[in-house]
């Protein structure tokens, strides 16, 4: 059967304007019965489905905020970081320096960028990996300005309960490691 047979048998049917407004009317009807009585197990899919995004964007907007590194730079006032798991400044405090979100990287650049002093001191603590890095970028970002020395909670790094760091000279267990630990990644002076 060809196309034109089908097209010229079509042609006679005819409806009149009260019968297409009926059909109409009857089918919208019909759509929106179905739509009011939508399975239920869709809804519940539907509403544990954005249950699920809203708790995973609160968590991974909780592991972003979280620091895992501190970074404590002394200058006239003191300048700390604090460091999150991906490498972004998520604290600053003791600075003007719009450094939020930057990398680590960026944030130093832009202090030590400002900064007129020779031999900074910068104290490094939390995760051992990551501060290592922080170290190395500490010197690479202050041309040559700063050094790194440890500080964390053990007791022969020279550093109090309260995170301040005695300098005074002592030989009392500098380590020049972080986090306490021990661990050597020296820059700069030797204590």
């Amino acid at each position: 059967m060809d196309e034109r047979m089908i097209f010229e048998a079509f042609d006679a049917v005819q409806a009149d304007e009260a019968l297409k407004a009926r059909t109409v009317a009857a089918v919208t009807q019909e759509l929106s019965a179905r739509r009011r009585t939508a399975h239920p197990v869709r809804r519940w899919a539907a509403a544990a489905t954005c249950a699920l995004v809203i708790l995973g964007g609160l968590g991974g907007y909780q592991v972003y905020a979280t620091p895992t590194a501190t970074v404590r730079i002394d200058l006239p006032e003191t300048v700390e970081l604090e460091v999150n798991r991906f490498g972004r400044v998520v604290s600053a405090t003791g600075t003007e320096a719009d450094i939020y979100h930057q990398t680590y990287d960026e944030a130093l650049t832009a202090i030590f960028a400002e900064c007129p002093m020779e031999n900074v001191a910068v104290a490094v603590d939390g995760d051992p990996g990551q501060c290592a890095a922080i170290s190395d970028a500490v010197e690479r970002c202050s041309g040559g300005k700063a050094y790194c020395h440890g500080w964390g909670n053990a007791a022969d790094d020279g550093s109090s309960a309260d995170g301040t760091y005695d300098d005074s000279g002592t030989t009392g267990g500098h380590n020049n490691g972080h986090n306490g630990g021990g661990q050597q990644h020296r820059h700069g002076q030797d204590w």
